[in-house]
C-alpha cells in the first residue's frame, strides 16, 4: 500500500520536482518508513594472488635482462571508462532496517580513455565516444596535443579499436626514436584478441608480451 501510493505520486509528478513538505508529510502518514543511507552492490572482482604477481615480475625481469631493455621501453596499458556517477545516498526504506541495498544505475552517456605510459615517456591517448559518427566540432575539441579520437556504439573499446590503436602505438615509438625491443603490459580484456598474430605481422621488429 505504501508503495503504490509513493508510486502513484511519482507518476503523477513526473515533471514536477516532490518538495522537502511533501517528503515530510508522506514519511508522517507512515511511520514504519525512515530517511536511510544507501550502500551499493558491486559486482565481485578477481583479486589478485601472489603467484599470479610472481609471474608478472618473474617474466618482467627475464626480458628485461634478454633483450636488454631500459625503461624507455617498458609500457603499461590500460583503458579507463568514465561515467557519471549519482552522488543521491538517501533514500526510503523500513525503520530499523540494518541494511539497504541498491544497484547502481548505467548512465547513457560514457567514454573510454586509452593510455600507454612507461618510466620515461608515453603515448598520447586515445579517446573513444559513444557516437557513430564524429563531427568536426568534436575533433576540433581535443587540447591534447597528439591525442586521437573514435567512436564506438557504445563507447567502449573492441578488437577493432585496439588494433587501431597497436597501429598507433607503433608510430609513437618510432616518433620517440625506439628502434629496440618493447615491454607492452596489458589487461587481459575480451579486446585484446589476436596479440600474438598482430605482434608477428605488424610489430616484427618489437617484442611483444
Amino acid at each position: 500500500m505504501i508503495y503504490d501510493a509513493l508510486q502513484r505520486r511519482t507518476r503523477a509528478c513526473q515533471l514536477t520536482q516532490l518538495t522537502s513538505g511533501w517528503y515530510s508529510y508522506f514519511l508522517g502518514r507512515h511511520a514504519v518508513l525512515e530517511s536511510s543511507t544507501r550502500q551499493s552492490i558491486g559486482r565481485v572482482r578477481n583479486s589478485v594472488g601472489n603467484s599470479s604477481v610472481d609471474v608478472l615480475i618473474n617474466t618482467m625481469v627475464k626480458l628485461l635482462i634478454e633483450k636488454k631493455i631500459d625503461s624507455s621501453g617498458d609500457f603499461n596499458m590500460d583503458e579507463t571508462l568514465l561515467t557519471a556517477k549519482s552522488t543521491t545516498r538517501t533514500v526510503i526504506a523500513i525503520r530499523d532496517s540494518t541494511n539497504v541495498w541498491t544497484q547502481e544505475i548505467k548512465t547513457n552517456f560514457h567514454m573510454s580513455v586509452v593510455a600507454a605510459v612507461s618510466a620515461s615517456g608515453f603515448a598520447s591517448p586515445l579517446i573513444i565516444l559513444p557516437v557513430v559518427r564524429l563531427f568536426k566540432t568534436e575533433l576540433a575539441g581535443l587540447s591534447n596535443d597528439g591525442a586521437r579520437v573514435t567512436g564506438a556504439p557504445k563507447g567502449c573499446s573492441n578488437a577493432t579499436i585496439f588494433k587501431d590503436w597497436l597501429e598507433i602505438f607503433t608510430t609513437v615509438l618510432k616518433a620517440q626514436g625506439i628502434e629496440k625491443a618493447v615491454i607492452l603490459i596489458l589487461d587481459n580484456s575480451s579486446t585484446h584478441v589476436n596479440i600474438g598474430k598482430f605482434c608477428k605481422t605488424s610489430l616484427s621488429r618489437y617484442s611483444c608480451s
